[in-house]
Order: C-alpha cells, then structure tokens, then sequence
C-alpha cells in the first residue's frame, strides 16, 4: 500500500489546493491501494473535515524552520512514501524539512500551481533570495506544474534542473459537477436566470480585471437587451466593481452574487463563459464551465489558459473591450456557432477529468519512488568503495 502525505499549509476550506486534495484524495482511496493523510497549519483555527478516511495533522506554528521539524516527524512517524507540498511557502518548508531532516525513502515532491513568480522575484535585490530557493528547490525529488507556462515561469525564475519539473495538468470531477449542478435556482435567481445570462466565476480581485468584462457588457447592452451579466465570488474589488456598475446604469442587470459553494448550478443556467483575466494560471473555474457545455470567451493575455484551452474558446485580443463585446454578439447571434463552441467545450473536457489526472499522479508517484530506490542502491553501494 502506497502511504502518502500531502503538505497545504495554510488552507481555507473551498481554496483551489483543498479541491484538488479533497477530489484527489477521495478518488485515490477508492480506485487504488492507498493510505492517506493531510497536513495543514490553520494556526488557532478550528480544523476542517475533507473526509472520514484521511487523518489531519495540524503544524500549528508560523515558525518556517519549526515547520519543518514538525513536518520531519510525521513524515518519519508515519512512514511515507510519498510527500506532496502546494505552493511555495508549503514547498520552501518540505525542502527544509529533507535537507534538515531527511528520510531516505520517502520522495519529496513540491508543487506550484500559479504565475508570475519570475516578475515577482525579478530585480537585483532579489538575487541572494532566489539562489536560496534555487538550492532549496532542487534538494526536492521533483516538482510539479499544471502547465507548461508555469513550468517556464519557474525554470526561469529558480533556474531548477529541468528534469525535476513535471507537467500534470488540474484535474476536474465531470460527475461530481454534472450532479451539483442539478441543484435548483432559488426564486430570486429564477427572475435573474430567465434572461439570457453572461458569465464569470472568479475572485473579485485587479488581476480578474472585472471592470473591462463589465464596460464590454455595456456595449452589448447597447443592442441586446434581453441579457444579464452575472459574477460569482467575493473579493477586495467589490466596491470599485459597484461603482463602476451605477456608473454606467447596469445595477438592474449587473449581478454579484457573491462566493457561492455550488456555483455549477448557475454555470448550468447560463448561456457563455467568459474570462477576463490579467494572467490566469490554471483555472477550474474555465474548466468547470466546460464541462456544463459552455461556450468560453477569453482575453488573450497572459498565462496558461490559452494552452489548456487551445481551440475549443474564443480569444481576444487582451484589453481589447470592443472585440470581447462583438465576441459575445457573435455567440448570441449565431445559433450554429454557439452550438461549435458548446461541443468544443465538451470535447476539450475530456482531457481534463479526474481519472486521467489520478492515474498520472500515481504513474509519477510510482516513477519516483523507483528512482528514489535506485538512487539508494547506488548510494549504498559507494559506502563500500
């Protein structure tokens, strides 16, 4: 039986690494030989269920070196094979914890799941720091991406060994989705639903860039009246978005629905998807769209949408309000292009479901702890020389 641990640090229930566990997890225990437990460092804070099978450890400490001693000890106590950290601070800690405290036959995996680490790291001031990561990086057995834009983004930025760096792509729960979004519409989203409905699910922060979906909306208004713009999540732009959304007089069709748990039954109800962002890792949400049949509409900025979603959305030109405002006519006008872009979107779903991501997990998984043995052999082997 495969023992592994995977390392989230700091989660919110809801937040992208605890979905992606949680689906993970859950599909693990049922369909392979595993045993799994999860490491989090909610400190003073009540900790959550992600399921009845899976034990939860909490570090409790703000303290990076204190966390990888803490880290060290479960790992040795518990025997595992396998440690999966998510993002970097979680990542930085498992290094620590290998170079300080290591384990021999456990294989130590990071991972990173976001953009913009080489702006963020760039400057002179910044180069002790990322020789430190760098160091610390490539201690660890492998890291994984879940896109090939984020792997050069890291390359780039820590200049870790190619060979280290794994591409494994988000994975999404086709069935679990499809059923959530049987879940009825209140009365209130009724009277919202029956119009014609635009789209987004995404945090309510700069880098989603609401406010150019929101002016491109306005433009359609213009000539399609029969249509709602609909936003789902919560964020630090609430304010300036409902200030933008009385200036241009779209209160009445402008809805911020705040973060909802089940937000598949509105995808569900809607008619196109549309991302506006300024650089998008890689997003569920797109995906999670796709799956219910949505046609997808997305500014072609930087990121990794454009190489997971390829040729089944329509890209436009990056803060390009006119050209996002024709693409949602278009869909709108033309019935059989709506139709293309539904099945584009249900084909290129495909790739993505939960199945094909766990059984890529566990192929890497199985790849390292074989390398890992290897390497032991010969290590073992040297002593004597």
């Amino acid at each position: 039986m495969l023992r592994i641990l995977f390392f989230l640090g700091n989660v919110k229930k809801y937040e992208l690494p605890y979905r992606l566990v949680l689906e993970l997890s859950k599909h693990l225990i049922e369909y392979y030989s595993v045993y799994i437990e999860l490491v989090i460092n909610n400190k003073n804070e009540k900790l959550f269920q992600i399921d009845k099978d899976i034990f939860i450890n909490n570090l409790n400490t703000e303290n990076i070196l204190y966390s990888a001693q803490k880290l060290s000890e479960i790992i040795k106590k518990g025997k595992f094979d396998i440690v999966l950290s998510y993002f970097h601070r979680q990542n930085k800690i498992l290094a620590l914890s290998k170079f300080l405290y290591p384990n021999r036959d456990t294989v130590y995996i990071g991972s990173f799941h976001q953009l913009g680490y080489y702006e963020r790291f760039k400057g002179i001031h910044n180069i002790p720091l990322k020789a430190i990561y760098r160091f610390l990086y490539n201690r660890l057995d492998g890291i994984i991406v879940d896109s090939y834009a984020i792997k050069k983004d890291i390359y780039e930025t820590f200049l870790i060994e190619p060979e280290k760096l794994e591409v494994i792509y988000n994975f999404i729960n086709i069935k679990e989705i499809r059923k959530k979004a049987l879940e009825p519409l209140s009365e209130e989203e009724k009277r919202i639903f029956k119009k014609k409905v635009v789209l987004n699910v995404s945090r309510l922060i700069k880098e989603k860039r609401h406010e150019y979906l929101i002016r491109a909306f306005k433009l359609v208004k213009e000539k399609k009246k029969n249509l709602n713009l609909v936003i789902i999540g919560e964020g630090e732009e609430r304010e300036n978005l409902e200030k933008l959304i009385d200036k241009l007089n779209l209160r009445d069709t402008v809805f911020l629905l705040g973060f909802k748990e089940n937000p598949f039954k509105y995808m569900l109800n809607s008619d196109i998807y549309v991302s506006a962002s300024y650089k998008e890792g890689f997003s569920n949400s797109v995906l999670e769209a796709q799956t219910l049949g949505l046609p997808v509409i997305a500014f072609k900025s930087k990121g990794s949408h454009i190489e997971y979603l390829n040729d089944s959305a329509i890209f436009v030109k990056d803060k390009d309000e006119k050209g996002l405002a024709k693409a949602i006519t278009d869909l709108l006008d033309n019935e059989e292009l709506m139709e293309e872009y539904k099945r584009k979107s249900l084909e290129n779903i495909k790739n993505f479901s939960i199945e094909n991501g766990a059984k890529k997990y566990m192929n890497y998984f199985e790849t390292k702890l074989k390398e890992k043995r290897l390497e032991n052999i010969i290590n073992s082997a040297d002593i004597y020389d």
